[in-house]
């Protein structure tokens, strides 16, 4: 459901459309629309997306708002007053109508995946959680730019029970497969990633079902989704990347222990000699010859975290490195809503909420991730836990061998 100025618009289950209110301008000339999936409201103008990724509108067409015809390969549309926006597949945005604030002026935009539009401005959510905004900005309406509060984070969990099978968590529990996952999991863009061993390759969850992805087998660095889809360490075979259609080699080297993504691109350790890497989407640099230990790497808002054998915890912001710690991680450390937590094994587990530390738990976490909204960790022994960041609630009493953070729902 969407409303204009003076306009209610409303979609139902079988596509079709209805629509009350004034309708001077024609706005709630819907009767005939079919197969859609989406809807928008102007002041008065009326847009909906249909399911083939056309776009069709009615209504006041004075500032050319309604020029949506030649539109293709939409996946959002969203409407400010006389102007409409549509997002498409590939990250880029289109807009038509007026103009007169600068609210049109989105053809450099790239990588993002959620669009909104007001009045007379228009702002775009970027897939590593950065927003952008154009248009009229006398109330400061597009002073977004420092913003890093969109949650990269999914609001559900995945979590490998080991021969209790790969279980899906969303406030109730519900089993997503019998299997036992090998080593790792991983949400990304198109759902839930999971290798199952070397005799069934590496599947994917979409929500709905599974389909294989690949024969290969997952090497020891895993899995990690990041802003261009999903990259894989696949054993002899090389790093891969694939962006929801088709793979691409990303390396010939053979990744070591770890890969993360994180807001600057795909990190990537490639072991003694090589040290650890990034590559942004489009080429690789090198961020440090230092060997990276078994806690690994982190995305978190505040950049980029990695463990440095016997150097101890240092941060990357995109430009420079910071120590975070003299104390050396052990197992694991993970980004999550509240800031960076960390494993520091007999000193139980640690925040860094981007200014100082505290303690979460003296327990030895086993595993752990971020959601939405909060931190999961698996304690061995102890079960899995969440921290809402304030207290602390038991969900599972079963042990956790990995656990990820994805959006199926």
């Amino acid at each position: 459901m969407t409303a204009g100025y003076d306009h209610t618009v409303g979609l139902r289950t079988d596509g079709t459309v209805a629509a009350v209110g004034t309708n001077l301008a024609g706005q709630c000339n819907v009767a005939s629309w079919t197969d859609n999936q989406q809807l928008a409201a102007g002041n008065s103008h009326t847009v909906g997306l249909k399911s083939d990724g056309t776009v069709v509108a009615v209504g006041d067409n004075g500032w050319g708002q309604l020029d949506v015809a030649s539109w293709t390969d939409i996946q959002q549309v969203a409407t400010g007053w006389f102007h409409t926006v549509g997002l498409k597949s590939d990250g880029t945005v289109v807009a038509v109508g007026d103009n007169s604030w600068g609210q049109l002026d989105i053809s450099s935009w790239i990588d993002i995946q959620q669009v909104a539009a007001g009045g007379d401005h228009t702002v775009g959510l970027k897939s590593d959680g950065a927003v952008v905004a154009v248009g009229r900005n006398d109330s400061g309406q597009c002073n977004v730019y420092d913003w890093n509060l969109i949650s990269p984070y999914g609001d559900e969990l995945a979590v490998d029970f080991g021969t209790n099978g790969l279980w899906h968590y969303d406030g109730s529990w519900n089993k997503l497969s019998n299997w036992d996952p090998d080593d790792d999991i991983a949400g990304w863009s198109n759902g839930l990633a999971v290798d199952f061993g070397s005799s069934r390759g590496l599947w994917n969850h979409d929500g709905a079902s599974w389909g294989r992805i690949s024969n290969w087998d997952v090497d020891s660095a895993g899995l990690a989704g990041w802003s261009n889809g999903l990259a894989v360490d696949f054993d002899g075979n090389g790093l891969w990347n694939n962006d929801g259609s088709s793979w691409r080699r990303l390396s010939n080297w053979d990744p070591d222990d770890d890969l993360a993504g994180w807001s600057g691109g795909l990190a990537v350790d490639f072991g003694d000699g090589r040290g650890l890497w990034n590559h942004d989407g489009t080429s690789w640099r090198r961020l440090s010859n230092w060997n990276v230990d078994s806690a690994g790497l982190a995305g978190w808002d505040n950049g980029l975290a990695v463990d440095f054998d016997g150097n101890g915890l240092w941060n990357y912001d995109g430009s420079s490195w910071r120590k975070l710690s003299n104390w050396d991680p052990e197992d694991d450390l993970t980004g999550w809503p509240g800031g960076l937590a960390v494993d520091f094994g007999g000193n139980g587990l640690w925040n860094n909420d981007g200014t100082s530390w505290s303690r979460l738990s003296n327990w030895d976490p086993e595993g752990m991730t971020g959601v939405a909204d909060g931190l999961v960790v698996d304690f061995d022994g102890n079960g899995v836990w969440k921290y809402d960041g304030s207290s602390w609630s038991k969900i599972s009493n079963w042990n956790a061998e990995n656990m990820a953070d994805c959006d199926l729902n």
